[in-house]
Formats: C-alpha cells, sequence, structure tokens
C-alpha cells in the first residue's frame, strides 16, 4: 500500500497537472517532500521489497519524464529520488542486524547454498511467468527442487531465456530513445518499463541470497503489476484501441482469471482444505503434513 501510495505521489506531482504549474509553490513541493518521505519510509517499515521503491522511480523518470535521458532526473528530480533512497536505508537495517538473527533469511540459512538459491530462482522465475499466465496447480508450500549446477539442462535454458527478455528489452529501449517522440516510443517504453518493473521487484528474493523458501506466491503481487501492464498494452495493440474488439476480449480475460480465482478461493475456505491441497502436491514436504495435524 505505502510502496505504491508512494510512487503515485511521485507520478501525479510530477506528470499531473500540479506538477506542470510554473513556478512552483515553496509550501507545496515542502508538503510533497514530507509525504514522500513519510510514504517511502512506511513502505521500507513494511516489506523488504520497498528496497526496490527507489529502482522503480528512477525507472518511470527515465521512461517517461525525462524521456530516455538521464539529465533530467538529476537537473529536476533529483531530491525526491534521494528521499526514495534515504528512506529504503532502513530496510538495509533490518537485513544486517534484525533478520539474519530468525534463521529464515540471509547467509545464515543453512539449508540452501547461496549459489544453490541462485540458480534454482532460474527455474524459478518460469514457474511464476507459468502461475501468472495460466494460474493452475498453485501450492500454498511447494516442494521445489534445488538447482545444483548453472550446466543442469533445465537452469541453462532458463537462464538462457531470461537473458534473451533482457536483451530484447535493452534492444527496445535502445532503439525508442533514439526516437524521442511518437506513439511506437511511449509503447516501447511502457513495455520496457514493465518488463524492467518485473524483474526489478522480484529481485529481493530472487537473487543469490537464500530465503528458507525458494519459492513463495504471495512474492508476486508487487512484480505482477508489470505483467498486467504488458498485457494491458497487448491487448490495445492486437485491437488497434477498437472498443468493439477491446472489450470483448478484456471481459473474457477477466472472466478467466476471476473463475481462476474463484476456484483457488474454495481451497481456502478452511485450513484442512488448504493443508490437504498442499499435502497432495508437496507429499514430502514435513510442513504440510504438520499443519494438516494441527
Amino acid at each position: 500500500f505505502f510502496y505504491l501510495t508512494a510512487l503515485l505521489l511521485f507520478i501525479n506531482y510530477y506528470a499531473g497537472p500540479v506538477g506542470r504549474q510554473v513556478p512552483e509553490k515553496r509550501i507545496k513541493k515542502i508538503f510533497f517532500y514530507i509525504l514522500l518521505f513519510l510514504s517511502a519510509f512506511l513502505a521500507s517499515g513494511s516489506k523488504e521489497t520497498a528496497v526496490t521503491l527507489p529502482a522503480i522511480a528512477i525507472l518511470y523518470d527515465f521512461c517517461f519524464l525525462s524521456r530516455g535521458t538521464v539529465k533530467g532526473i538529476i537537473e529536476k528530480r533529483l531530491i525526491p529520488h534521494l528521499i526514495f533512497i534515504v528512506s529504503s536505508l532502513f530496510i538495509f537495517y533490518n537485513f544486517f542486524f534484525r533478520i539474519p538473527q530468525a534463521g529464515s533469511a540471509g547467509f545464515s540459512v543453512k539449508i540452501i547454498t547461496p549459489l544453490q538459491y541462485l540458480f534454482t530462482q532460474f527455474n524459478v522465475f518460469w514457474t511464476y511467468v507459468r502461475l501468472l499466465i495460466v494460474p493452475v496447480n498453485q501450492n500454498l508450500d511447494y516442494d521445489y527442487p534445488f538447482a545444483n549446477s548453472i550446466l543442469e539442462l533445465p537452469t541453462c535454458f532458463s537462464l538462457a531465456g531470461i537473458i534473451l527478455i533482457l536483451s530484447v528489452t535493452a534492444f527496445i529501449l535502445i532503439r525508442a530513445n533514439k526516437r524521442q517522440a511518437g506513439k511506437e516510443y511511449l509503447n516501447s517504453m511502457v513495455f520496457a518499463f514493465s518488463v524492467l518493473w518485473f524483474f526489478i521487484t522480484l529481485f529481493p528474493t530472487s537473487n543469490f541470497i537464500p530465503l528458507s523458501d525458494v519459492i513463495f506466491e504471495h512474492r508476486l503481487y508487487l512484480p505482477s503489476i508489470g505483467f498486467c501492464i504488458i498485457l494491458s498494452l497487448c491487448i490495445i495493440l492486437l485491437t488497434d484501441g477498437k472498443i468493439s474488439f477491446f472489450i470483448p476480449i478484456t471481459v473474457i480475460i477477466i472472466g478467466l482469471y476471476g473463475f481462476a480465482s474463484f476456484e483457488r478461493n474454495n481451497i481456502w475456505q478452511s485450513d484442512i482444505k488448504l493443508w490437504q491441497d498442499v499435502v497432495e502436491k508437496s507429499p514430502k514436504k514435513y510442513r504440510a503434513h504438520k499443519y494438516l495435524g494441527l
């Protein structure tokens, strides 16, 4: 909530009518800075993924406000970006001085090495993508196989796919930067922003720093915004913005995802049904049998 609040404050101020007012009232700017800091600080205290807020704000600025240049970021909006960075320092304090004591995150985790965790995340990435596109076979507690080497075939292909996506995104971004205007430029920037949003917001839990659980579906909440923007862009491009095609396709997609959500909610109706489902899908997971027994 606070993550999106801080980001929307930033976007509305600089991309909205307030940000376009010239000259700008000093009191209004100070009030904006205070609100921005409070929202960003509360986001940092709420969830560790808020560490990505400075990067997302800079990415948005680069793609849509500065139109592909770093100069505008530094000269016109340096202070709000510094506010985001300073507020995120609280997360680093938590990570280095508090979380490692729990043994569920950081290099104190014993069940998996940093390299194993990193290699496993290459495979987990595609599981996340599959869950977003086809949300079936969801599981509260995955018994996910660890990847021991980058040379394992599934891991190798997973990494190659990730590199391909990032390479295509970089190519689109560079190509759009040369145009600096027009519908194609905007579409390219929206695509690049959405893809990078997904990678950046997923990074805190999908890197080389081990977590006791290599995969959790709730880690997709924030990254899924990037996926939703890409999906919306694809629908607009496929229908050429024609309402007669856009509305039916959108209704069908919402209906399918809504039905999948309804079916999944049936599993969450009771603890017994939920953990029975987990035991079915992760029969070797001790935690699943433990909570079903409780």
